[in-house]
């Protein structure tokens, strides 16, 4: 048998064993955060919490590839809680949080919930956004999406801008000091 069969027969064989490798290996399994949200807050609404803030942080625009979350915030017990659901895993350990429904409720005077345009535009239509929605007893009482681009415009209500860096501060905290919970 010459060098160059030899060859032949050995490339043919390895890419014969690339051509088996099952492809479910490479696959990531994402859920949709959105509906196992919906889930977990109706779950709450029939275990008696009237009062869930929804905070989700995803992109618009993006295809594949990025970890969008869903944190819902309840009262239970004179216990503020949370939960978060990703689109790579779900979490369904509630952990205690900030009160940020109680900052919220506190300061809705200076929070708003309009959005105005801000004064500049966009060069792509791929960005991160944050949004939040809070219902007490089924009924919506905030509900904003905020582009994060939005927070570089100085005509942005601050006190949303402030209630969306508490939001986050909060969580940070939480996975800054629990390393399960990332």
């Amino acid at each position: 048998m010459s060098i160059v069969k030899i060859i032949v027969c050995g490339l043919i064989l390895v890419l014969y064993s690339c051509s088996t490798i099952p492809k479910s290996k490479n696959e990531i399994l994402t859920v949709n955060e959105l509906a196992v949200a919906k889930k977990y807050t109706d779950s709450l609404r029939l275990h008696g919490v009237d009062t869930i803030l929804i905070f989700y942080k995803g992109c618009s625009g993006c295809s594949y590839g990025v970890n969008k979350v869903a944190y819902i915030f309840w009262k239970q017990n004179s216990q503020n809680l949370v939960a978060k659901i990703s689109s790579y895993s779900v979490y369904n350990n509630p952990v205690n949080s900030d009160d940020v429904i109680g900052y919220y409720l506190l300061n809705y005077l200076n929070i708003g919930g309009k959005l105005n345009e801000p004064d500049m535009s966009m060069i792509s239509y791929h960005y991160g956004y944050s949004s939040i929605q809070l219902k007490i007893k089924d009924r919506l009482i905030f509900d904003v999406k905020l582009p994060d681009y939005y927070r570089m415009d100085s005509n942005l209500e601050k006190g949303l801008l402030k209630w969306i860096y508490y939001i986050e501060g909060s969580l940070f905290n939480i996975e800054y000091n629990d390393m399960n919970w990332n």
